[in-house]
């Protein structure tokens, strides 16, 4: 038979009218979900059952938590001002520590636990090149164990270094694992290599650090 311009509209408006009704049943039923979400991984949901710290309750003073409406996110910082250095011959002065959590919403999630979390140290040297990273870029020894951090993103520096008239500011960015993180803060002794700086923790840093810790429980 041929097929004519007439007999090739009416098959045009048959198939159209088919798909149509095939999406429409999808969409009732709910069976058609283009673009969703995917579901949390099996790693994010092995990080919400990480042994955390118990809260003491109250936050300290380092520790700012605060909700972006616009964003829906909510932002956990801590920031552990004079963490001395050993004595090296970058004359590095007192560093700040500041680690950072982010999660969606004003609550977290009890099915997504937080995989790793940020930590920037800044500090004024007297010679460039203090927080210079190696691989990996820094290291946290708590109680006699080594947990290594690893760089904020593959290919990008995680370092910064600027003259100024007071001495070179330098910053060093990276990422510490949450299990990592949650293992540290029970130790009585947590020192930190930083770059090429070394320095150690006090005692109302690391109640500090293991509050922040705490706080990051998805079931808290």
């Amino acid at each position: 038979m041929k097929l004519t311009r007439k007999h090739l509209g009416a098959w045009i408006v048959l198939c159209g009218v088919g798909i149509g009704a095939v999406l429409a049943m999808g969409w009732a039923s709910g069976s058609l979900n283009f673009g969703a979400a995917a579901g949390p991984s099996a790693k994010q949901k092995a990080a919400v059952l990480y042994d955390f710290p118990v809260s003491r309750g109250t936050l300290p003073r380092s520790l700012i938590i605060e909700y972006d409406a616009a964003k829906d996110r909510t932002q956990m910082k801590l920031a552990l001002a004079g963490v001395t250095p050993a004595a090296s011959q970058f004359k590095a002065g007192p560093l700040t520590l500041t680690f950072e959590s982010q999660f969606k919403g004003k609550v977290r999630s009890t099915e997504v636990g937080e995989l790793s979390v940020e930590c920037v140290v800044t500090g004024v040297c007297g010679v460039a090149g203090a927080l210079a990273p190696s691989s990996p870029p820094a290291e946290f020894t708590a109680d006699g164990v080594v947990y290594k951090a690893r760089p904020p993103v593959k290919g990008v520096s995680p370092y910064r270094s600027k003259a100024k008239s007071d001495g070179v500011h330098e910053t060093l960015v990276f990422r510490v694992m949450t299990r990592d993180l949650v293992a540290m803060v029970k130790a009585r002794e947590v020192s930190a290599t930083l770059g090429g700086v070394s320095a150690k923790l006090n005692a109302a840093q690391i109640e500090d650090l293991r509050e922040f810790a705490a706080r990051i429980n998805p079931n808290l």
